[in-house]
């Protein structure tokens, strides 16, 4: 058990609480943490995967404006990125 958990419980009123209740306490808390970790790294995940949609869905809805424009498609492949095979199917 860390210096800062036993003060957080004494500052808590946990002076009173057995040596098995602290690490009861501290095993909760670090549950606690883990499953905070976990879920604040899927969110991070999920933004990054939400951004990389869509940049993607940008790059698409360009390609297509620029292709109706008449543009060549080795112009539109090297604005957008995207190949050419992946432009003819837009």
């Amino acid at each position: 058990m860390t210096d800062r958990s036993i003060q957080d419980i004494e500052e808590m009123g946990g002076a009173k609480y057995t040596p098995e209740e602290r690490q009861d306490y501290e095993d909760s808390l670090k549950v606690y943490r883990d499953m905070k970790n976990v879920l604040d790294t899927a969110e991070l995940k999920g933004l990054k995967k939400g951004i990389e949609q869509g940049a993607l869905e940008e790059k698409i809805k360009n390609a297509k404006a620029m292709k109706v424009l008449g543009l060549p498609l080795e112009t539109i492949a090297k604005v957008t990125g995207m190949s050419v095979e992946d432009i003819e199917k837009l």
